[in-house]
């Protein structure tokens, strides 16, 4: 599955000379900047609706422009949806539910964000084997009210 823009929280962002590395909350940068209803948002996000929304289109900034409101809210809620069950466990971010399904959202969808949640561990792991100092953000209440936005 090819994972863009779409999926970029494995971003690690150095603060100034020091040996500090600032991961930040598990936001989907380009999910977390369109325009969408916070009211579509919200139906979404906190109904029982299936959500499946074509991640490849949506990661592309170019097609973005072709891609609905209404997808661009389910996004937003698949994200809530699956962040609101990730916790930290050992330094690491683990989402705890087995599969799409149990947030009622695609097979597909889910592949992608629990990809995502791997490569930004990922990320944070090769940075402390580095020897910086990681700084991780969790996904709080904030973060995903955020996203109700």
């Amino acid at each position: 599955m090819k994972v863009k823009s779409f999926l970029l929280i494995t971003s690690l962002f150095i603060v100034g000379c020091t040996n500090k590395v600032d991961v930040p909350t598990p936001e989907i940068e380009e999910i977390s900047v369109v325009n969408a209803s916070a009211e579509l948002v919200r139906q979404y996000a906190l109904s029982d609706s299936f959500i499946d929304v074509d991640i490849e289109a949506i990661s592309t900034p170019d097609s973005r422009s072709t891609i609905s409101e209404t997808d661009m809210a389910k996004a937003k809620a698949a994200v809530y949806r699956f962040y609101k069950n990730v916790k930290e466990v050992d330094g690491n971010l683990v989402c705890d539910i087995p599969d799409g399904a149990s947030i009622n959202v695609s097979e597909t969808v889910f592949a992608a964000l629990k990809e995502n949640l791997q490569q930004m561990n990922d990320g944070i792991k090769e940075a402390r084997e580095k020897g910086y100092d990681v700084v991780q953000s969790k996904p709080d209440s904030a973060y995903l009210n955020s996203l109700l936005k």
